[in-house]
């Protein structure tokens, strides 16, 4: 697979790395010579200096023929930008590094789809992302949303009063419950199991469950209730984007959100 990556910073560095040791082609674009340099003497990719955004630039590391594009700088237009062009010649799959949350609500006026980008991440709605969802679900250690928020995939650990210590699932009576669930890893130690219906769990295991989202709130109180208890307050320390985005998350589910913040504006 070619890859091409704007930006060298942390971000474009570590996906260059983890991208490289998947035996990919990785193509890295920063404007900064140094950072290139730096890159160069430690991993096996090209680079090519200069703005991620101009289709110049692009052309230079044969844009054309990239399977994906990730513009991952410090600059939201620049990342659109490049985006954008990679679209026009025809790289079928494109990812955006987006900070403004204005550009993540199409509502606001912007279409980043349309614009051409296929992805956004943004690094602040995915740290409020796993705060809400942590809050939202007391007791888990990792919360994973698929199928547009249908299913979800959390990870607990077997505590002393977890009724999987007493018995193996296939003797277990929540027939109704643990039908709807699919029980896909347990983690002891170092070492990765995949349960079966005699699989016996011990005490500070880590188990990760797949199951329908209105099931989960369900699961955890059967399987952590010494932890699941749902909050009935919860206050915030800071208004930026970060508090400001998991204020709003919350206040859906939420009985009571304090925001605290200096700035009144």
């Amino acid at each position: 697979m070619r890859i091409v990556i704007v930006g060298a910073g942390k971000a474009g560095w570590h996906l260059a790395e983890t991208l490289c040791r998947e035996k990919n082609d990785v193509v890295l674009i920063d404007r900064s010579a140094r950072a290139l340099a730096e890159v160069e003497s430690q991993l096996d990719i090209l680079t090519v200096q200069g703005l991620g955004s101009s289709p110049a630039v692009l052309n230079q590391a044969e844009i054309h023929k990239a399977d994906l594009l990730v513009a991952v700088t410090n600059n939201d237009e620049a990342n659109i930008l490049a985006c954008q062009y990679a679209r026009q010649v025809g790289v079928p799959n494109r990812i955006a590094r987006i900070g403004n949350r204005d550009y993540l609500h199409p509502e606001r006026g912007l279409d980043l789809q349309a614009a051409g980008v296929d992805l956004a991440v943004s690094k602040t709605r995915s740290i409020g992302d796993e705060l809400y969802n942590i809050l939202r679900l007391p007791g888990t250690l990792e919360v994973l949303e698929l199928c547009n928020g249908q299913l979800e995939v959390i990870g607990f650990r077997v505590g002393m009063d977890c009724p999987l210590v007493r018995a193996p699932l296939q003797e277990l009576t929540d027939a109704d419950m643990l039908g709807q669930t699919r029980f896909i890893a347990v983690m002891r130690g170092d070492t990765m199991i995949v349960p079966r219906g005699d699989t016996p769990f011990m005490i500070g295991d880590d188990v990760y469950v797949a199951s329908l989202r209105g099931y989960t709130k369900r699961l955890l109180k059967w399987a952590c209730p010494e932890q699941s208890t749902s909050f009935s307050k919860i206050i915030i320390a800071g208004g930026g984007a970060l508090g400001l985005n998991l204020a709003q998350q919350l206040e859906e589910e939420s009985g009571a959100v304090v925001l605290i913040e200096r700035d009144k504006d």
